[in-house]
């Protein structure tokens, strides 16, 4: 299980990072990921400085991988996934130095265009990742995809195939991956 000391907690002071936060990476819909190694610079010194990293466009959600080598301490790296909002699901390592981006999954075509792609990674099994996907104004249902090997097979289920696309309702795909419960998940299917 990862080291919990490399992930960002809330500070005392009330900022999301603490002090002393040096690298930090923010992806964007517009197409790019944004990056520093001096996050703690203040701007009257200069800093912080910005790097953009061209990504897929129409990016929704990262997740960091939590066996990545920083946090493993066997190595810098940080790697995660990248959801986009036409239901594809990209690998990325290495986000602070030589970054690269590969496409693990598609939904089916039948999964609609558009819509919401989540992703999520389990804190407590290396490789297991899933995604869902809803496209709430085609009425063709929530569907989620999942792998257990890191990328290598995934598996599609339809969680629900009557959407409505009704005003009001829930807004967002919704993931939760148990943090003591090995294979215990929970996807929300709008209906």
């Amino acid at each position: 299980f990862p080291s919990s000391s490399y992930l960002p907690l809330e500070s005392t002071s009330g900022l999301f990072f603490d002090a002393g936060t040096r690298r930090f990476c923010f992806f964007n819909s517009n197409g790019f990921a944004y990056r520093t190694e001096d996050f703690d610079t203040p701007e009257a010194s200069g800093g912080p400085t910005w790097e953009s990293v061209a990504i897929p466009f129409g990016a929704e959600q990262f997740c960091v991988d939590p066996y990545s080598p920083a946090y493993l301490g066997t190595g810098d790296e940080i790697h995660g996934w990248l959801s986009v909002v036409d239901g594809e699901i990209y690998r990325v390592t290495d986000i602070f130095d030589t970054f690269g981006t590969a496409l693990s999954h598609s939904f089916p075509s039948d999964a609609g265009s558009g819509g919401e792609t989540t992703v999520e990674t389990s804190l407590i099994s290396s490789g297991w990742v899933i995604a869902s996907k809803a496209n709430y104004g085609a009425s063709v249902g929530t569907r989620m995809a999942f792998t257990t090997n890191g990328g290598g097979l995934w598996t599609n289920v339809l969680l629900d195939a009557d959407v409505n696309g009704a005003a009001g309702a829930i807004d967002r795909n919704a993931i939760f991956m148990s943090p003591v419960t090995d294979g215990l998940a929970y996807v929300l299917a709008r209906t």
